[in-house]
């Protein structure tokens, strides 16, 4: 019989060899003392008593206790059984709790993990899966999706900022003239629509190499982007920046 602390499919395999011996020997009817049971078991006294302390086994009926100077009378047969039935409840009992403490920790990452998995198993099966997936990223072969989406989306960001940042960035003493100035405001305006434009049909195709708007063209279904109106002229600039 398997020592304390063995696996419970481990004890119950043990019960069940000694169950198959047990019918075999005796019948329904014999009863054996301590010292057999023990033999038959495979353990020790020290061993056996706990397992008949569960109310379940002790309320069998299949052996009388003893004490006192007074010896203890097994029926083999439901003395296994009703061990065996105990052991299968333990087991019952433990896939329940690591799976309630699997969920609490590991959340849907453990829920495709064996029931049967101890708390260390899950752990050491966890190490192994954060180990490989670091050795992957490290080769380029996998790429955090939250790394990516914030990757692109600074990406984008700065695009944004430095089509709108232009006119200032080119002409920082304000020196354009107001129609120069229109005409590159609503450039940069018609060039952020064309980019919003080819970003949403890049992501609608996610297998396409070339962005439908790659190569400059303004056409969109078969139909050219209607032109802008002319822009209302600024107030006329006075004073040495007006001579540029």
């Amino acid at each position: 019989m398997a020592q304390i602390g063995a696996s419970e499919d481990t004890r119950i395999a043990k019960l069940r060899d000694a169950l198959q011996r047990a019918r075999q020997e005796f019948t329904l009817a014999d009863t054996i003392g301590q010292k057999p049971m023990c033999q038959l078991l495979g353990v020790t006294h020290s061993t056996l008593v706990p397992w008949l302390d569960d109310p379940m086994v002790a309320s069998s009926g299949a052996f009388v206790r003893g004490g006192r100077g007074v010896g203890y009378e097994f029926n083999p047969v439901p003395t296994i059984l009703a061990l065996i039935a105990y052991f299968e409840r333990q087991r019952a009992d433990k896939i329940i709790a690591n799976t309630e403490m699997r969920d609490k920790v590991g959340g849907d990452r453990l829920r495709d993990a064996p029931a049967e998995m101890t708390m260390r198993e899950v752990r050491d099966a966890m190490q192994v899966s954060l180990q490989i997936r670091a050795a992957e990223k490290q080769e380029c072969k996998l790429v955090d999706a939250a790394e990516a989406q914030a990757t692109y989306r600074n990406l984008l960001l700065s695009i944004r900022d430095t089509l709108l940042g232009a006119p200032q960035q080119l002409d920082p003493t304000n020196t354009w003239s107001t129609e120069l100035r229109e005409m590159f405001d609503n450039a940069l305006s018609d060039c952020l629509v064309l980019l919003r434009e080819a970003g949403q049909d890049a992501l609608s195709e996610p297998d396409a190499t070339i962005p439908k708007r790659a190569h400059g063209s303004a056409v969109r279904s078969g139909k050219r982007a209607a032109p802008r109106k002319p822009a209302k002229p600024r107030a006329k600039r006075t004073g040495p920046a007006a001579t540029a």
